[in-house]
């Protein structure tokens, strides 16, 4: 396995379930409409907003690309 590969498959693990739990937060307040799910959804977005958005992860990455 490269280098490249073992950061993409370290990322991928990482995010996968931040992912899922943003998708499951979607459907919840797409099935029941309240607070509680929209508060969640929102905290959940963000998640996922500030995974990808973390510098130290991109330098990983940029790293890996060299």
């Amino acid at each position: 396995m490269t280098s490249a590969e073992a950061v993409a498959e370290r990322l991928e693990a990482e995010l996968a379930p931040i992912h899922a739990a943003a998708c499951r937060a979607a459907w919840e307040i797409n099935v029941l409409a309240n607070t509680e799910n929209e508060v969640r959804r929102i905290e959940m977005e963000r998640a996922v907003s500030d995974y990808l958005a973390d510098g130290e992860r991109f330098a990983l990455i940029e790293a890996a690309r060299s």
